[in-house]
């Protein structure tokens, strides 16, 4: 039988490695419950974190309670706001040219004798021109458009009138979680890898770090992000691109402030569809998160800039556009020998439908 893991290394801090020790640390070192798993986890202290505002799945709300976090807590210290859909912009057009609207909810409308609903819709609707099909069978349709929020004031955690995840700052979220993991023992090590060893069956055996010397390693997980330091460059795990189907490759993000201070929070994401790709708009407490995702092929920097300026109402910033180089792929495996990647160390895909974390 197979000697319990006792000692785990995270390389890579940022939302997925402080993600991944929480959940590590939530169903490994219980509170009260002796502490059977050793988490350390190794930040650069030189590689910035991107912060912007990111939006979220249900999958965040099971995250959430599986460690024990306070949902109210949670949404004071990371600026989050209410997510219980996505409303996608000019994606679509009618037949006079103008744009059109549509939302992709959480929520979903029950089966009606044995018939998914969208039967009988269309089955009442040929000729078109009636009421669009999310609102005609969702009410929680109905309290997007009002910009109300999917939970009553007062409610417990989790306690929606209807299926909600959230919008986050992504930078407080990181530090959020590094204090609730630190607090229940993981050991956070701000230092830089500089040499990944391996012994004689291909496993890392441990890494050399800048500062602190030889570290050594009984497994690992990969939070590196796009460099992907340990699965990619040392364990040489070929990558597979998705770019002849999946052609954005660049992101620029633009916090902007909110049009109206005092005007409700949208309760949903907003995807906005321009020349080359498409603009995110992630309502914020404190501001709204936006940029643009963007083909290089067919749109420079520059240019991507300008349009995403034009769009948010705002002149561009001075300066070269902070542009996100995206790699749109996975790795063939992203569990080689004793290496687990997460997060951009493992893959990325077109972020429309905010699957990063949920893939965390």
């Amino acid at each position: 039988m197979a000697e319990p893991l006792r000692n785990l290394t995270i390389v890579g801090g940022g939302t997925a490695g402080w993600l991944a020790a929480a959940m590590i640390s939530a169903t490994r070192n219980r509170p009260g419950e002796a502490k059977n798993l050793s988490v350390t986890l190794i930040e650069s202290p030189t590689i910035p974190s991107v912060g912007v505002g990111e939006a979220t799945t249900l999958s965040m709300g099971w995250t959430l309670d599986l460690a024990g976090l306070d949902e109210q807590d949670f949404i004071r210290h990371c600026d989050a706001t209410f997510k219980a859909a996505v409303k996608f912009i000019d994606w679509d057009r009618a037949p006079d040219g103008t744009g059109r609207s549509y939302y992709h909810p959480f929520s979903y409308p029950s089966y009606l004798n044995g018939y998914a609903p969208a039967y009988h819709y269309h089955n009442r609707n040929k000729t078109g021109g009636g009421r669009p099909f999310d609102h005609s069978m969702l009410g929680s349709c109905a309290v997007l458009d009002a910009m109300k929020s999917p939970r009553k004031p007062g409610a417990g955690n989790l306690e929606g009138l209807f299926p909600y995840a959230y919008h986050v700052n992504a930078g407080l979220f990181a530090g959020y979680l590094r204090e609730y993991c630190t607090t229940g023992g993981v050991t956070h090590v701000l230092d830089d890898v500089v040499d990944v060893k391996r012994d004689e069956q291909g496993r890392v055996s441990s890494l050399t770090l800048e500062r602190s010397g030889d570290h050594p390693v009984e497994f690992v997980i990969d939070c590196s992000g796009f460099r992907s330091l340990i699965l990619q460059q040392a364990l040489k795990e070929p990558f597979e691109s998705f770019q002849e189907s999946l052609p954005c490759d660049r992101a620029i993000p633009m916090p902007v402030d909110h049009v109206d201070p005092n005007g409700p929070l949208p309760p949903f994401t907003t995807s906005t569809g321009l020349s080359a790709g498409w603009s995110w708009n992630v309502p914020l407490w404190s501001r709204r998160g936006t940029g643009y995702v963007y083909s290089s092929a067919h749109i420079s920097d520059d240019e991507a800039m300008a349009e995403l300026a034009a769009h948010n109402g705002v002149a561009p910033p001075a300066g070269a556009p902070r542009a996100i180089n995206m790699n749109i792929g996975r790795t063939r495996r992203s569990w080689v020998n004793n290496c687990v990647g997460i997060g951009l160390a493992a893959g990325f895909i077109e972020p429309l439908e905010s699957t990063s974390l949920h893939f965390v």
